[in-house]
């Protein structure tokens, strides 16, 4: 009794096996890209990371130095106003003087 299952070719890959292959080595190919994207990318944002972590850490003693200085008894050579009560005149000119201060610098 015969058999019907026969190899074409003796065992040989045919067209579409190496066409499989093909696109197999391809997806492999594809595979291995995107690590590789990802890992330059995660590189420059370290890269990046790192610079902002320099700069401030020279400028955070400035931030530091500027933040004491926030209330104006500490400002140096700056004397605060003498405190006085305003008339009534003038308080309902507040919102005149704001609209002249809005028109000279043309905002």
């Amino acid at each position: 009794m015969k058999t019907s299952a026969r190899l074409h070719g003796n065992g040989a890959i045919s067209g579409i096996g190496y066409l499989a292959m093909a696109v197999l080595l391809i997806l492999a190919g594809v595979n291995l890209f995107r690590p590789v994207r990802n890992w330059v990318q995660l590189n420059r944002e370290i890269a990046a990371a790192r610079m902002r972590l320099d700069e401030l850490q020279v400028l955070y003693p400035l931030y530091a130095e500027l933040a004491s200085l926030d209330s104006p008894s500490q400002w140096p050579g700056l004397e605060l106003p003498v405190s006085q009560r305003l008339s009534e005149s003038e308080v309902t000119a507040i919102p005149e003087r704001f609209m002249a201060v809005a028109t000279q610098s043309q905002v």
